[in-house]
């Protein structure tokens, strides 16, 4: 069955990407959430209790103030976001929760799908333990990010479902809770050969459950020499962390990602594989080293995201590339591991004024940048 929903946007709200791009074409909500707030608005009384998922940089939230409401996300940078554009509009700032969070009881589920879909599967195992049969649980994308993996998974943690009419290339997806609560399958343990360490990782971390491939390239080939401060930027699960305590076991380690989930795994997994590396090592969310204090790190472990949600951009490695020059003292040593596609030796010329390549294949380059 297919269900009509009108698409309008609240106008009187200024909602901004956080933080701001240089770019002027990237706002910072799209018709997916236009449609979403125009069918909340007209189908859900402004008495029930909503928990809102996935929200980028606070546009439901904002269009849907007047609702008491539950804010999840897994993304610091969203949560930096919500504040501020909360704020700018004169809304009251949130409490607001991450994804691994058992969710509150709410009245209406509303849920931005999210790139990973482990990280969707997570959430609707979440839901499906909280959520009453006739509570409406609703979805919403842009078609071009709706495959069909995203109905299966519907319909195993929830059941039947149906959609909206396409409207400005944005659908909804309707449902329900009717099969019974299904657990959830993460943090997900598995053992990262050929290495010795044992990774847990929750549902949004990068390359879940496997070995990335670029990161394994610059596991076998990280720089040589010694280092008593390293940070491990966009971490991840800690891989990088791990290799940099067996390499060099005396180092302060610092484990750095956007990804909440990412810095909670980072943390269990260095806890978990060497109990005695916790007075010197720390993982915390951030965005690139935005809190990072100067002129600190000898070096800095990189292997930069090329996207932000589902925006491909080289804006974020070009900000973890600037924050990683102030945050590096003297001498020190930025490596990273990249597509050998991508424009990183312009970025990092510019910035460091040279590089150096320490090793390359046909896919994958390591580039070392000095201070």
């Amino acid at each position: 069955m297919i269900q009509q929903a009108s698409v309008q946007f609240d106008t009187h709200l200024r909602i901004e990407r956080f933080p701001r791009p240089q770019s002027t074409d990237l706002q910072a909500w799209n018709s997916a959430d236009r449609l979403l707030i125009e069918h909340v608005k007209q189908q859900i009384d402004s008495d029930q209790t909503l928990a809102i998922f996935n929200d980028d940089f606070g546009a439901l939230s904002c269009a849907l103030a007047n609702y008491s409401q539950y804010w999840y996300s897994d993304s610091w940078l969203a949560h930096q976001a919500l504040a501020h554009n909360r704020s700018a509009n004169q809304l009251t700032v949130l409490r607001t929760r991450s994804t691994m969070e058992h969710p509150a009881p709410a009245d209406a589920w509303l849920i931005k799908v999210p790139k990973n879909l482990a990280h969707l599967a997570h959430q609707l195992a979440l839901i499906s333990q909280v959520a009453k049969p006739n509570q409406p649980i609703i979805l919403v994308s842009m078609v071009k990010f709706l495959s069909k993996g995203v109905f299966k998974l519907v319909e195993q943690y929830l059941g039947p479902l149906t959609t909206s009419l396409a409207q400005q290339k944005a659908r909804l997806i309707f449902s329900h809770l009717q099969k019974p609560a299904t657990p959830c399958e993460y943090p997900l343990r598995w053992h990262a050969a050929p290495y010795p360490w044992q990774l847990d990782d929750h549902a949004n971390v990068f390359c879940l459950g496997k070995l990335d491939i670029g990161t394994r390239f610059l596991l076998n080939n990280l720089p040589k020499g010694h280092f008593s401060n390293i940070i491990d930027l966009g971490c991840g699960n800690g891989l990088l962390s791990l290799a940099a305590r067996k390499h060099w076991p005396d180092a302060q380690i610092i484990s750095c990602d956007e990804s909440l989930m990412a810095v909670e795994s980072a943390t269990i997994n260095m806890r978990y594989n060497y109990p005695d590396a916790e007075p010197r090592y720390q993982a915390r969310a951030d965005h690139c080293l935005s809190q990072q204090s100067d002129n600190w790190a000898d070096l800095i472990l990189c292997n930069p995201p090329f996207h932000q949600q589902q925006t491909i951009s080289t804006a974020i490695a070009q900000q973890m590339f600037t924050d990683a020059y102030r945050a590096l003292n003297k001498e020190g040593q930025l490596c990273i591991v990249a597509n050998r596609h991508l424009p990183y030796p312009h970025l990092l010329k510019k910035q460091f004024g040279g590089i150096k390549v320490l090793a390359s294949n046909p896919k994958f380059v390591i580039l070392v940048a000095i201070k």
